[in-house]
Protein backbone atom coordinates (compact mmCIF):
# COMPACT_ATOMS: atom_id res chain seq x y z
CA UNK A 1 0.00 0.00 0.00
CA UNK A 2 0.94 3.46 -0.73
CA UNK A 3 1.52 5.52 2.46
CA UNK A 4 -0.70 8.71 2.24
CA UNK A 5 -0.84 11.99 4.39
CA UNK A 6 -3.94 14.33 5.45
CA UNK A 7 -3.74 17.91 6.22
CA UNK A 8 -6.06 20.55 7.92
CA UNK A 9 -5.46 24.16 7.19
CA UNK A 10 -7.76 26.80 9.17
CA UNK A 11 -8.54 30.65 9.23
CA UNK A 12 -8.63 31.96 12.43
CA UNK A 13 -8.21 36.04 13.58
CA UNK A 14 -6.79 37.20 16.46
CA UNK A 15 -7.70 40.27 18.10
CA UNK A 16 -6.70 42.42 21.50
CA UNK A 17 -7.13 45.85 21.44
CA UNK A 18 -4.92 47.82 23.89
CA UNK A 19 -5.80 51.82 24.34
CA UNK A 20 -2.40 54.33 24.95
CA UNK A 21 -2.06 57.25 25.73
CA UNK A 22 1.11 59.95 25.22
CA UNK A 23 2.33 58.27 28.49
CA UNK A 24 2.33 55.10 27.16
CA UNK A 25 -0.31 52.13 27.14
CA UNK A 26 -2.76 51.85 30.04
CA UNK A 27 -5.40 49.19 29.28
CA UNK A 28 -5.32 45.69 26.86
CA UNK A 29 -8.83 43.97 26.74
CA UNK A 30 -8.54 39.85 26.96
CA UNK A 31 -7.14 38.26 23.42
CA UNK A 32 -9.84 36.70 21.27
CA UNK A 33 -9.35 34.20 18.69
CA UNK A 34 -12.13 33.83 16.05
CA UNK A 35 -11.95 30.90 14.07
CA UNK A 36 -13.11 31.36 10.45
CA UNK A 37 -15.09 29.58 7.89
CA UNK A 38 -12.05 29.26 5.85
CA UNK A 39 -10.54 25.97 5.64
CA UNK A 40 -8.70 23.63 3.55
CA UNK A 41 -8.82 19.92 4.03
CA UNK A 42 -7.28 16.81 2.29
CA UNK A 43 -5.45 13.84 1.56
CA UNK A 44 -2.96 12.55 -0.67
CA UNK A 45 -0.20 9.64 -1.56
CA UNK A 46 3.34 10.75 -0.61
CA UNK A 47 5.27 11.26 -3.18
CA UNK A 48 8.86 9.60 -3.45
CA UNK A 49 11.51 11.89 -3.84
CA UNK A 50 15.21 11.58 -5.01
CA UNK A 51 16.80 13.07 -2.25
CA UNK A 52 17.27 16.81 -4.10
CA UNK A 53 16.88 20.02 -2.38
CA UNK A 54 13.71 20.84 -4.89
CA UNK A 55 12.33 17.83 -3.92
CA UNK A 56 8.30 18.10 -2.13
CA UNK A 57 6.84 14.81 -0.85
CA UNK A 58 3.53 16.98 -0.45
CA UNK A 59 2.69 19.31 -2.62
CA UNK A 60 -1.53 18.96 -2.65
CA UNK A 61 -1.10 19.64 0.67
CA UNK A 62 0.62 22.82 -0.16
CA UNK A 63 -1.09 23.53 -2.38
CA UNK A 64 -3.94 23.63 -0.24
CA UNK A 65 -2.18 25.94 2.01
CA UNK A 66 -0.95 28.43 -0.46
CA UNK A 67 -4.94 28.48 -1.98
CA UNK A 68 -6.13 29.24 1.58
CA UNK A 69 -3.70 31.89 1.92
CA UNK A 70 -4.65 33.50 -1.13
CA UNK A 71 -7.91 33.59 -0.14
CA UNK A 72 -7.81 35.33 3.28
CA UNK A 73 -4.96 37.93 1.79
CA UNK A 74 -7.87 38.97 -0.87
CA UNK A 75 -10.74 38.94 1.69
CA UNK A 76 -8.60 40.30 4.33
CA UNK A 77 -9.57 44.04 4.35
CA UNK A 78 -13.55 43.04 4.37
CA UNK A 79 -12.88 40.92 7.01
CA UNK A 80 -11.26 43.25 9.17
CA UNK A 81 -13.42 45.74 8.60
CA UNK A 82 -16.49 43.72 9.57
CA UNK A 83 -14.68 42.49 12.55
CA UNK A 84 -14.22 46.42 13.76
CA UNK A 85 -17.59 47.51 12.95
CA UNK A 86 -19.17 44.14 14.89
CA UNK A 87 -16.39 43.99 18.34
CA UNK A 88 -14.38 47.39 18.27
CA UNK A 89 -16.62 50.24 17.06
CA UNK A 90 -18.93 49.31 20.20
CA UNK A 91 -16.27 49.42 22.66
CA UNK A 92 -15.00 52.66 20.80
CA UNK A 93 -18.69 53.71 21.01
CA UNK A 94 -19.11 52.87 24.56
CA UNK A 95 -16.31 54.41 26.12
CA UNK A 96 -16.21 57.34 24.58
CA UNK A 97 -13.39 57.22 21.74
CA UNK A 98 -13.56 57.74 18.23
CA UNK A 99 -10.47 56.46 15.98
CA UNK A 100 -9.68 57.74 12.81
CA UNK A 101 -6.78 56.29 10.31
CA UNK A 102 -4.11 58.35 9.57
CA UNK A 103 -3.40 58.81 5.38
CA UNK A 104 -0.35 58.52 3.82
CA UNK A 105 2.09 60.82 5.03
CA UNK A 106 2.12 63.93 3.15
CA UNK A 107 5.65 64.49 0.75
CA UNK A 108 7.54 67.04 2.31
CA UNK A 109 8.69 70.09 -0.09
CA UNK A 110 12.11 70.24 -0.96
Amino acid sequence: TTDSYRWTYEGFMQRQLCFTSMTGQFSCTVPELIALPHKETGEAPVLPVAGGADDEPFPAAIAAQERLTATLKARSAALFAEDKRLKVDPIFRASGVTATVAGPAAARPR
